[in-house]
């Protein structure tokens, strides 16, 4: 195809964006003696039955070609060419409106995905299909550091349904546009506010839904021996707890306890196993540090 004739300096991107041809036969590029005894015919076109191709190609607007269309015959055929051509004329539009719509949407979708990526806020986006496009770190975060996490889960798959039912269900005078909706959610570790929106995507396409997760500002904050007795932490286990709270290496907290590396990475392991964590930052959530 075009990327093997572009990597053997014939040019065919070149060729076609110097002519502004959007649709084309390769003998609109090349003069058809030339081209039956090039390199790239008797080692590429003939041996995969490429022959007679036309192409349409959707183009930005300078003149590049973010995505072409081809259709090959398996021999030589005058009315084969035309055919093609005829067909790929009366594809063009559709296919440049759905390239369009790609690139627009990818630019559109990974920006989006980097702000998300920056908010203090744990941020889920489902499409109308209920399938996740995108989690934000920060959400995986928050629900790894809840031991009650499926109570939030819940809770943002009702506020999901809830969108796409009010985006599905036209509402009098609204024709079918709603500006979210939005759930408490109470779990032993702090109090949350659970809201989705709509997202439109550019073009008109099907509304995606935005869910955010934020923590408010009554989290609970659990003092050290509620976090013990919740989860049935030791003395020893609840000091290197509290010293992986405000930052401490294993080294470091041995020294502060009088005790081995050994023994601090046995408790720090029966520490994130009797809270069903997996991290540091994770344990510093559970008891309100900030």
């Amino acid at each position: 195809g075009e990327r093997y004739f572009h990597r053997l300096a014939y040019g065919v991107t070149q060729l076609r964006a110097e002519r502004g041809l959007e649709v084309f036969h390769v003998f609109d590029l090349y003069e058809p003696d030339a081209y039956r005894r090039s390199e790239v015919h008797a080692d590429w076109i003939v041996p995969h039955r490429l022959l007679d191709g036309c192409a349409a190609a959707a183009t930005n607007p300078s003149g590049e070609a973010n995505a072409s269309l081809h259709f090959y015959f398996d021999r030589w055929s005058r009315l084969a060419r035309q055919r093609e051509r005829a067909v790929l004329e009366t594809l063009l539009p559709a296919f440049k409106a759905g390239v369009d719509m790609v690139v627009r949407f990818a630019s559109y979708r990974e920006h989006l995905t980097f702000l998300f990526d920056t908010l203090p806020c744990g941020v889920r986006v489902v499409n109308m299909r209920e399938t996740t496009e995108h989690e934000s770190p920060m959400l995986h975060r928050m629900l790894s550091a809840d031991a009650e996490r499926s109570l939030l889960e819940d809770c943002m798959v009702r506020c999901s349904t809830a969108v796409r039912h009010l985006q599905r269900v036209p509402t009098k005078g609204a024709q079918g546009e709603c500006g979210g909706t939005s759930e408490r959610v109470k779990t032993t570790m702090g109090h949350y506010m659970v809201h989705a929106t709509p997202l439109r995507r550019p073009g008109g396409q099907d509304a995606i839904d935005l869910v955010v997760l934020p923590t408010n500002e009554r989290a609970t904050v659990m003092d050290a021996q509620a976090l013990a007795a919740r989860f049935g932490l030791s003395p020893r286990e609840l000091q290197v707890a509290q010293s992986l709270v405000v930052g401490l290496s294993k080294k470091e907290i041995g020294a502060k306890l009088g005790i081995s590396p050994h023994t601090v990475a046995r408790h720090v392991e029966q520490v994130l196993r009797k809270t069903g964590v997996h991290s540091r930052a994770a344990v510093a959530a559970l008891s309100g540090s900030k």
